[in-house]
């Protein structure tokens, strides 16, 4: 498996999806960043940290910068999310608290994905 540090639109448009739904993410600690800046840069390290322990080497150092979107599709924010998880899944960044509620997130807009195709508010419940 190789690993990369995902674009900027990656991570920013997880962001701003956050920012324009926090109220349906109480439990999540990602509600309560300081600021946008502060938990983008918190996701690029993230990143960075998979990257280096899959190849032994430390990527340029990033700094994220947020920046303002108009509302962004929860089926982009979902494809966005799988790709930076899946760049994320090395050594044991898997297991630490960031990448799990992001995995989370992830979960939740699959399930809302589908809940919102057309043909499946074609059938009836019986």
């Amino acid at each position: 498996m190789s690993s990369f540090i995902v674009h900027h639109d990656t991570i920013n448009s997880i962001i701003n999806y956050l920012s324009q739904n926090f109220e349906f993410f109480d439990n999540l600690t990602l509600r309560h960043a300081e600021n946008l800046d502060v938990l983008g840069q918190r996701l690029f390290q993230l990143n960075a940290d998979a990257v280096a322990d899959r190849y032994t080497t430390s990527p340029e150092e990033i700094t994220f910068h947020w920046v303002p979107m108009t509302k962004v599709p929860p089926t982009h924010v979902y494809q966005n999310l799988s790709c930076f998880l899946y760049q994320c899944s090395e050594g044991d960044i898997p297991e630490r608290s960031l990448f799990k509620e992001l995995h989370g997130l992830h979960d939740a807009l699959a399930h809302y994905v589908a809940a919102e195709h057309p043909d499946v508010k074609k059938v009836e419940w019986r």
